[in-house]
């Protein structure tokens, strides 16, 4: 420790006097001299270096200095001081050092009046704190911030930021839209994130101040109560430029970082403790409880109000406004202009974090690059998120959700939790209970209802409006543009379900590739369909069918049920009760109506138009091209049936053989035909046609000739 017995009279000196020892190489090598008249003294400054207007001064107090020539022209810079013998100090005498601080001179010519040199770093050492600047004496000025003041009868949107005085007295955020009037108390619409109960003076830049000659001068560390710096503040290393004067504050206009902490008057003990801090730390305006945090370089015009703690910091953390209890936290770069408002904790944070207005409790998450421009109400805790998270609208209770890249324009209900979802899950409305979802690519653009649970959906799931208990279900890619209604239940869907309006009850189908263009209502119910079921128009109860290969392009009516169909059922309008069918493979465009149930159909069964109440019937391969009229009941057609029109009641009860052509034949005549018989049409060796028949009134077997 230096003590005045190592000075004699003759080494006190003057800064003046300093002066001419220097120009005239009067110093004595290894020699001790005592500055007597030295003052800290600089232009008060407003954000980031600006020079204010008026151009106040402070004038730190006086302090002997004791200096060691080096030369006999030349000091070591580093100094001491008889006030404080435990502070180590770095001192430059010379003013042409600092016509480039905007502290010390107003035109990069002229020193600043009564300029005695500059305390560039000060170092107490009983309470291990240094910084790039004689944080003792030097100040900085704070106004009033000029948020707007909050009046009850005006309307307030969701992070809108308002100001009160008196016993609520603090800056508060509106946490919803359409905020009127709800007093600041009420917590479900206002989050206070500064407390006015220290100082109302956080604002370090006078454009943004409502009167700029509301302001006050205040230190670095500004006591308050029991909160004193002797016992506040400890452990602290706030970089300095005592190895590179010249370079690094260049770009703040000043060495003077202008920083403020407002000490707490309840505790006594460690406030600001344990810090290491990069350059350019700088415009800072912070509560009590500053501690434990390890930051690299450019850390500026944050507000934090209390309990910033145990962070891992890297560059570019700026214009932040911090509420309370923001601990345990490794951030990277590009952390800026974020409102949060209590419990961010335990993140692990890459770069690009910005423009969010943040809740209660964001706490135990993983979050990758460019998370930015999200509104995030409380509880968003312990998820793992990849990069580009943005715009998004998230409610109460977002957790436990393991979510890749792309998730954006997305508004989310409550207790959207437990899911995985991968890359570009986007514009999005989501309801409640939204769960243990896995989610392929590109799911984008759709408004769910609530319990859409336990899905596994892969890529291009996109553009749906999707309604209640769309639940546990398997979809494959290109489940497209979709409006769905509930009780779409327990569905494995694959490749290319696509711009498809499904209503409700829905339920435990299974769908392979291209299941296309359809709008489906209620029923459906415990389907498997095959491939290409393609631009079908399905009403009503299309109920436990096994659908095969390109069943496409269908209208089909009320209760088409019970139903096994095989490839190629295409083209086809069917109206109501086609009901229990087996249908094989090629048939198609046929247009029936009703009644046409209980049938099995073979191979081929093409280009019909049934009519009404075609029932019970068996048909085998080849018949096609066929028109059949009304009651057309209870018949088995076996092959080679073709160019078969008939018409008119009663065509029933009906064996019809092989190889037989109807085309042109008139049956309305035929009472034999139309009576309540069974009929067989059969073929002779000399290839005339026979009809076989039951003759009713003697139950005899007969053979007429038939018209040809």
């Amino acid at each position: 420790m230096i003590t005045t017995k190592y000075i004699t009279d003759g080494n006190y000196l003057t800064y003046a006097d300093l002066v001419t020892l220097i120009s005239t190489s009067g110093l004595t090598l290894g020699m001790r001299y005592i500055l007597t008249d030295y003052q800290t003294t600089h232009y008060i400054l407003d954000f980031h270096g600006n020079q204010l207007v008026g151009n106040p001064v402070n004038t730190g107090a006086l302090e002997h200095i004791i200096l060691t020539a080096s030369s006999v022209n030349t000091f070591e810079p580093e100094v001491f001081s008889l006030e404080f013998p435990q502070d180590i100090l770095f001192y430059d005498w010379n003013p042409q050092n600092w016509l480039s601080d905007a502290a010390f001179t107003l035109d990069s010519i002229n020193i600043i009046p009564d300029f005695k040199g500059v305390i560039f770093t000060r170092e107490d050492t009983n309470n291990h704190n240094i910084m790039s600047e004689d944080f003792r004496n030097t100040k900085n000025r704070r106004w009033k911030r000029n948020d707007q003041i909050w009046v009850s009868g005006n309307t307030y949107n969701i992070g809108d930021k308002v100001q009160a005085s008196g016993n609520t007295g603090g800056v508060y955020f509106s946490k919803i839209t359409g905020n009127i009037g709800n007093e600041l108390i009420e917590t479900s619409s206002w989050q206070k994130i500064v407390s006015y109960d220290i100082s109302e003076y956080w604002c370090c830049d006078s454009t943004k101040t409502n009167d700029i000659n509301d302001f006050i001068d205040v230190s670095t560390f500004v006591e308050n109560g029991l909160g004193i710096y002797d016992t506040s503040i400890k452990n602290n290393v706030f970089s300095t430029f005592k190895d590179n004067l010249n370079n690094f504050w260049g770009y703040t206009g000043s060495i003077l970082n202008n920083n403020v902490f407002y000490l707490d008057n309840l505790n006594s003990i460690y406030q600001v403790s344990n810090n290491n801090v990069g350059s350019l730390f700088n415009c800072n305006t912070i509560g009590n409880y500053f501690n434990f945090n390890t930051i690299e370089n450019n850390f500026f015009s944050n507000v934090i109000a209390n309990s910033f703690t145990d962070n891992t910091i890297q560059n570019y953390f700026n214009n932040n406004i911090i509420g309370y209890v923001f601990n345990h936290n490794t951030i990277g770069n590009d952390f800026n202009t974020n409102i949060i408002e209590s419990n961010f904790s335990y993140n692990s944070v890459d770069n690009d974090f910005t423009n969010n207005i943040i809740g209660n409790g964001f706490s135990t998450n993983v979050v990758g690059n460019d998370f930015h421009i999200n509104n995030i109400a409380s509880r968003f805790t312990n998820n793992t998120i990849s990069n580009n998270f943005n715009n998004n609208t998230i409610a109460d209770n977002f957790g436990n959700n393991t979510i890749e890249n792309y998730f954006y324009l997305n508004n989310t209900g409550n207790n959207f939790s437990t899911n995985s979802i991968s890359n570009g899950f986007n514009s999005n409305t989501i309801g409640s209970g939204f769960t243990a979802n896995v989610i392929g690519n590109n799911f984008k653009v759709n408004v769910l209802g609530f319990e859409f649970k336990g899905n596994t959906i892969c890529n291009e799931f996109s553009f749906n409006t999707i309604g209640n208990y769309f639940y546990s279900n398997n979809i494959s890619d290109y489940f497209y543009s979709n409006t769905i209604g509930t009780d779409f239940y327990s569905n494995m869907i694959g490749n290319h379900f696509y711009d498809n309006a499904i209503s409700d009850q829905f339920f435990s189908n299974s769908f392979e590739t291209y299941t296309f263009l359809n709008t489906f209502y209620s029923g459906i119910y415990l389907n498997i369909i095959g491939n290409h079921f393609h631009e079908n128009t399905v009403r009503q109860e299309f109920y436990l069918n096994h659908t095969g290969n390109h069943f496409a392009l269908n209208n089909v009516g009320y209760n088409f049920y019970s139903n096994y169909v095989e490839n190629d059922f295409s083209n086809n309008i069917i109206i109501s009760d086609f009901y229990r069918n087996n249908i094989d493979n090629c048939f198609s465009g046929n247009t029936i109506s009703e009644y046409f149930n209980h049938n099995t159909i073979g191979n081929e069964f093409s280009d019909n138009d049934v009519d009404l109440n075609c029932a019970l019937n068996t048909f085998a391969n080849n018949f096609k091209g066929n028109v059949l009229g009304t009651n057309f009941f209870a018949n088995t057609i076996f092959n080679h049936v073709d160019h078969m029109t008939v018409s008119g009641d009663s065509f029933q009860y009906n064996n019809i053989c092989d190889n037989v052509d109807f085309t042109g034949i008139d049956f309305t005549l035929a009472t034999h035909v139309f009576a309540a018989y069974n009929t067989v049409i059969l073929t002779t060796s000399t290839g005339s046609t026979r009809l076989k028949y039951v003759d009713g009134s003697d139950d005899t077997e007969k053979i007429v000739l038939a018209s040809t």
